[in-house]
């Protein structure tokens, strides 16, 4: 008998691990005065949290199908999202003087020329909100500079999450090397006489400074098995470092390991939004695309607000949400010559580049020395602090049209690093008042290339098709230029079979007005052309040497010169 029993709770327990096992996690959109009781209760689910703007978080046991109830707009899996493990050292930390970290100096801080940005701005009157998860409140160097912020995960972890994590395995986010995350079980920690890692210019002036690396034995207080464990520390010494006199809010949407999603991430955006901040930075990445953080972006928007994401670390071109959603300032990382580092995305999702490659910062206990795209998204977010002390309008175009273009030192990456890497003293002496097209690309405009042979009305039916919005037909190439209204649609018309690459607009300033000047325009260029009637060898080929007016007329039948034929 008591082996039946056994054998019957154990049975009771399978099942209700296989149930809990298909506990499925979605986002309900609702319309306004829909009753989420009785939707919930038609989905045969669970309400578990809600935002304002009538988004809410069920547990139902699989994702609906057929028709949405009465009352919905739209469903959608609850994406999980991920937080880099650094790759780095810790360092014991010298003492400190003054109002900025010891090492605002460094090498990095200087290329931008950060110092002399401070001279005209110190972000004073800007909060900045950091998504993150725990950071360091009592930290020497973030002192003073924290603002009262919010806890969405709370003391048992987030409840809504999808209990998906980073691991080496599933890490979209990976180190710069080997792909193996710095940890104790893993990691010898690297002390001076090792530390090979380091450029020369970083190791000097560490060695100029008291800051000395961590061996193994006395770097006990690193969680080695907690991927967001410090992340938020570093990333607001980044902040503090640059834009001394901003405020950060501190927004904690992730746990200490790295666990985190969709739901925490959107409802933090429009609490930072709600609440007063004016830049916010996202360093992290999700799995998938979400209508509801892609929602509360364009909340943020709408408010002025300015939204810094990271591009990712997988060396790839793939795009990363939410760096490559329309208005997000997606950043890349380069090193101190201006490379782009080994690790960071490319592509689409760039708007800019950042150092992000052996930056020094603070970390709970002390500081380390990291290297990834949430630290130059830092970079970005406390250049736009830098920038909104002194003017509220065209950040984004500041950012863009004051940057060095790196395009000759990274030729095969040319035309995929955004409009360059950041200069933050040209960012704050820049003329706030421009009549002129920015230097950034427009963020919803694409060349679309077809497969040879297709005719520009296969090309023009394809956009209206998918959803796109037709700009132009060219005559000389098998490609259109097109606005989209969202990723989805980009996404839909890259799954083209008659599709073969899908590239970012590249907006022109001027075209070359022979003894009268230059004349001002609002061209359009395909990746690969810098100038009109100058083709270079960057791109793929297929948009080498084509540029259109905003007229629609191409140079196969009007070129700038006269003289010569297209």
């Amino acid at each position: 008998m008591i082996a039946k029993r056994f054998l019957l709770v154990s049975a009771l327990l399978i099942a209700l691990s296989i149930n809990a096992a298909a506990a499925t996690n979605i986002i309900v959109q609702t319309t306004n005065g829909a009753d989420i009781n009785s939707i919930a209760a038609s989905l045969g689910g669970t309400v578990l949290d809600s935002m304002p703007g009538g988004a809410y978080l069920l547990s139902v046991s699989s994702m609906p199908t057929g028709p949405l109830p009465q009352g919905v707009q739209s469903i959608e899996t609850n994406s999980s999202l991920i937080l880099p493990r650094f790759k780095g050292a810790v360092l014991s930390t010298p003492g400190g003087s003054g109002t900025l970290p010891w090492y605002a100096n460094q090498p990095a801080m200087k290329l931008i020329r950060t110092a002399e940005a401070q001279t005209r701005s110190t972000g004073r009157g800007v909060i900045i909100a950091d998504i993150d998860a725990a950071v360091d409140v009592s930290h020497p160097a973030l002192r003073g500079h924290l603002t009262t912020g919010y806890d969405f995960i709370g003391s048992g972890g987030p409840r809504t999450r999808t209990g998906a994590t980073l691991d080496q395995s599933t890490a979209s986010f990976l180190d710069q090397s080997t792909a193996s995350f710095l940890d104790q079980s893993t990691a010898s920690f690297l002390d001076q006489s090792t530390a090979s890692f380091l450029d020369q210019s970083t190791a000097s002036f560490l060695d100029q400074s008291t800051a000395s690396f961590l061996d193994q034995s006395t770097a006990s207080f690193l969680d080695s098995s907690a991927a967001g464990h410090g992340h938020a520390t570093m990333v607001a010494g980044i902040l503090v470092a640059i834009a001394p006199d901003a405020l950060i809010m501190p927004l904690r949407a992730f746990d200490d390991s790295g666990t985190g999603d969709a739901f925490q991430v959107a409802k933090a955006i429009r609490y930072a939004v709600r609440n007063g901040a004016h830049v916010i930075n996202l360093s992290l990445g999700l799995s998938d695309q979400s209508k509801t953080v892609e929602a509360a972006i364009a909340f943020a928007e709408a408010n002025n607000v300015i939204v810094v994401a990271s591009a990712g670390n997988s060396d790839s071109a793939a795009p990363q949400y939410p760096a490559v959603l329309p208005g997000v300032l997606g950043v890349a990382a380069t090193d101190l010559d201006d490379l782009k580092a080994t690790f960071s995305n490319y592509g689409e999702s760039v708007f800019v580049t950042a150092p992000g490659f052996n930056i020094i910062t603070a970390y709970p206990g002390g500081s380390a020395v990291a290297s990834g795209t949430s630290f130059s998204t830092a970079f970005v977010s406390a250049e736009a602090a830098l920038i909104r002390s002194l003017t509220t309008n065209g950040i984004q175009d500041v950012i863009a049209g004051s940057s060095v273009n790196i395009d000759a030192l990274n030729t095969f990456y040319a035309g995929q690093l955004g409009s360059g890497r950041i200069d933050l003293y040209a960012a704050v002496t820049s003329r706030f008042q421009s009549t002129q097209t920015p230097a950034s690309r427009q963020r919803d405009r694409y060349i679309v290339i077809f497969r040879p042979g297709n005719s520009k009305a296969n090309r023009a039916a394809a956009a209206s098709r998918h959803g796109a919005s037709l700009r132009f037909n060219y005559d000389v190439v098998d490609a259109i230029a097109v606005s989209v209204p969202s990723q989805a649609v980009l996404a839909r018309m890259r799954q083209d079979s008659d599709v073969l690459e899908i590239i970012p607009d590249r907006p022109v300033f001027v075209l070359g007005g022979g003894a009268g000047g230059s004349v001002s325009t609002s061209q359009v260029t395909p990746a690969g052309v810098t100038k009109v009637g100058v083709p270079t060898t960057t791109s793929n080929g297929a948009g080498i040497g084509v540029a259109v007016l905003d007229t629609g007329i191409d140079f196969k039948q009007t070129h700038p010169n006269p003289n010569r034929t297209a």
